[in-house]
């Protein structure tokens, strides 16, 4: 588990990274935003990965919250840290981020009940930002 985190998800990433730049394919990856519990989500990006992986290791043993949640919480937080990690390394591609959109509302303003799945107006923010981003590097070619 904790080497998926540390470097095995990195190592893949690169690994496409490099196939599509050899297929001259132009890559743009999305961050995931998962709606549990926006403020404290929000609270831990200033954490950096190896805070958060130390709290993902003991995630079963806190009573503060639901274990499940915080499973999902790290992990996420985590995976979505090492795309702006990839972006350091590869100014080529484009991030694009629409996690403060979809956390500013409700739950069933932008998600469907599971809190993963975009409703309309989750896929239209999502849709906007990749719009957005697109726009921005095809203005300057």
């Amino acid at each position: 588990l904790k080497n998926y985190f540390t470097s095995k998800y990195l190592n893949q990433m690169t690994n496409i990274l490099n196939f599509c730049r050899l297929n001259d394919i132009k890559v743009v990856l999305i961050k995931q935003a998962y709606y549990i519990e926006p403020i404290y989500q929000k609270n831990l990006q200033s954490l950096s990965n190896i805070e958060i992986l130390d709290k993902l290791m003991v995630y079963h043993k806190e009573t503060n919250r639901d274990n499940k949640s915080l499973f999902w919480i790290y992990t996420n937080l985590i995976l979505n840290n090492i795309l702006d990690e990839i972006k350091l390394k590869n100014q080529d591609i484009i991030i694009v981020d629409p996690i403060n959109e979809l956390y500013a509302g409700t739950k069933d303003k932008f998600f469907y009940e599971d809190g993963i799945h975009l409703n309309v107006y989750g896929n239209e923010i999502i849709a906007n930002k990749i719009f957005e981003s697109i726009k921005k590097v095809i203005t300057t070619n």
